[in-house]
């Protein structure tokens, strides 16, 4: 390899070449390395050396093919660097593309799970109208009985009140039941809703990074 820098060394006494230099070279005094001694330097290519050029070595040397050699060199390596960039720009559409599919996906089953727990409210607010209208039935029917048995004698009213305790006891707990079903229902609603706000949040959080991914890459 041509040097391009006469090298931090020092010689023995120089002797001074006399015969003509290749074409291109010139003779120079270093003033760094050694204050005094001669170089030759190559104005064409940069290079400088302590030796005197050998001129059938520099007849042999064609500067333009060594530029088009150089130039075919940076040609091959940007065409790779291209290639490769494009590679990884397929590889994050790719990757791309199926994380979109992959979200797409997603929020179709969370909007199915929606619908089933939009349908299991509707049930579930239906069966409380149901026992609230069954609730009423019953009231209506202990207010039969109670005026009823108010005719009676004591003892037979005494009975009859066991019976209407029984009856209220039994509804109250049917209503205390289908309260608690309601607020477990309710519960179980909002518990699902919070979830599916974080997953949510989690997704929109990874399509960000991705995004930023991408920018990175076509930057």
């Amino acid at each position: 390899m041509r040097s391009r820098s006469p090298p931090h060394t020092r010689f023995p006494e120089q002797q001074v070449d006399t015969r003509p230099l290749p074409e291109n070279w010139i003779v120079r005094s270093s003033n760094n390395v050694e204050p005094g001694r001669i170089y030759y330097f190559n104005r064409l290519t940069g290079e400088s050396r302590w030796d005197p050029p050998d001129p059938e070595e520099e007849s042999r040397f064609d500067p333009d093919e060594e530029r088009r050699r150089s130039y075919a060199e940076n040609q091959a390596r940007i065409q790779l660097l291209q290639d490769a960039r494009r590679m990884r720009i397929q590889r994050a559409e790719a990757a791309y593309q199926a994380r979109i599919q992959g979200a797409e996906a997603a929020r179709q089953a969370r909007n199915q799970r929606e619908e089933a727990l939009h349908a299991s409210i509707l049930r579930a607010e239906a069966a409380r109208q149901a026992i609230l209208e069954d609730e009423e039935e019953d009231r209506e029917k202990l207010d039969n009985v109670t005026n009823g048995y108010r005719i009676l004698n004591n003892r037979d009213y005494a009975e009859h009140q066991e019976r209407i305790q029984f009856l209220q006891e039994a509804r109250r707990a049917r209503i205390h039941r289908a309260e608690t079903e309601r607020r477990a229902r309710i519960h179980r609603t909002e518990t699902e809703r919070e979830a599916r706000n974080q997953r949510e949040e989690a997704r929109r959080a990874r399509m960000h990074r991705l995004y930023l991914d991408l920018q990175d890459l076509f930057l």
